[in-house]
């Protein structure tokens, strides 16, 4: 954010500070609000530095993230009035938090470990804007097969959306009570996974040209204005990149991600006598680029696109241009292999907290 742009907030903040300056200035007002936040008792101050610090590490209070959790999937299941249409499949949604003091590590940047939980939160955001539905058992108004596998889901009913695997690539550092943005994004999806990309990017750097759930807000800039220059210097902006995948189940019954965006009615008409798609990850054609680099240049935004123009062929172009991605994502899926397990001589075991706990 530049200078000219923080002007207003360093204003008021300079003018805060002079306000409370001048207030304790006088004895009566000092005396009167030292009694109020019982400084003046003994212990007071202790009590007061305590109540400050909890206040500013509200986002890390017990049951916290549950209430941003519920508090997104409550909104757009059943709060959010304006519908998604096909267009949106591949739109980024955004999300705004921070960085209190009780999640930075020995460095005072944003502990690693911390950007998970904030991923959690901007995950269900976008994926019950996607599936809402789907999810709420809402039955598309056709079957799209008569084979029993077919129609078992697509019978109403709920779909749960799980976490399969997530990664995270940490690109700089956030500093402590700094302001953030997570783009997320979904990026493609195979026969069992939906693929979801987010990035943490310098709050206010990135503006989008719309909002298709919020029309009412203000546009500020559009993309396609800024020159190469422009974009490649907005690359120092973008924190971390990061890449999740989710299976949807009705029961126990895998639902295939393309079927249940169907269900959600946030795919273009299916052509005549066309299949769910049935490729996976692995048979995505890659080009040999770094993963990492197209992750950061490619999946902040998908291609802009206008009107109609998503049509059934265009999503599915879309979607295979993401399984490139996806399938060095899926190559990780080999780790569990070099675990050796109860194998040789192990170094040592130690309490994480006490206990054993």
């Amino acid at each position: 954010m530049s200078a000219t742009r923080r002007l207003p907030q360093i204003t008021a903040l300079l003018g805060g500070v002079a306000l409370s300056l001048a207030a304790m200035a006088k004895p009566t007002l000092r005396f009167n609000a030292g009694s109020v936040l019982g400084v003046n008792v003994p212990g007071g101050t202790w009590r007061l530095l305590a109540l400050v610090l909890a206040l500013v590490n509200l986002k890390n209070w017990p049951f916290v993230w549950h209430y941003r959790l519920f508090k997104s999937l409550i909104y757009h299941l059943f709060i959010q009035p304006t519908t998604l249409t096909p267009s949106s499949l591949f739109s980024p949604l955004i999300t705004t938090s921070h960085t209190p003091i009780a999640e930075t590590d020995y460095n005072f940047h944003k502990s690693n470990s911390t950007y998970f939980t904030d991923l959690d939160i901007s995950r269900t955001h976008l994926v019950t804007a996607l599936l809402k539905q789907g999810i709420r058992g809402e039955k598309r108004r056709e079957a799209m097969t008569e084979e029993e596998w077919f129609a078992a889901a697509t019978e109403p009913g709920n779909l749960l959306i799980a976490l399969g695997a997530v990664s995270c690539h940490f690109h700089r550092e956030i500093a402590p009570y700094r302001r953030y943005e997570i783009w997320t994004r979904l990026l493609t999806w195979d026969r069992k996974w939906l693929y979801i990309v987010s990035h943490f990017v310098e709050a206010g750097a990135f503006v989008p040209e719309g909002y298709a759930l919020q029309p009412w807000k203000k546009v500020r800039g559009k993309w396609e204005d800024l020159s190469e220059s422009d974009r490649k210097a907005l690359e120092r902006k973008v924190f971390a990149s990061s890449i999740a995948k989710y299976v949807v189940k009705k029961g126990r019954l895998t639902v295939p991600p393309e079927m249940a965006l169907e269900r959600a009615m946030m795919l273009p008409p299916r052509p005549t006598g066309t299949k769910v798609d049935g490729e996976s990850a692995e048979n995505a054609d890659g080009d040999g680029e770094s993963p990492s680099k197209m992750v950061l240049e490619e999946s902040l935004f998908a291609e802009d696109v206008k009107g109609d123009y998503w049509t059934w062929e265009r999503v599915q172009e879309e979607r295979k241009n993401g399984l490139k991605l996806a399938e060095a994502y899926d190559s990780l899926e080999g780790l569990k292999g070099v675990f050796a397990g109860g194998e040789g001589v192990a170094m040592g075991q130690y309490d994480d907290l006490i206990f054993g706990w």
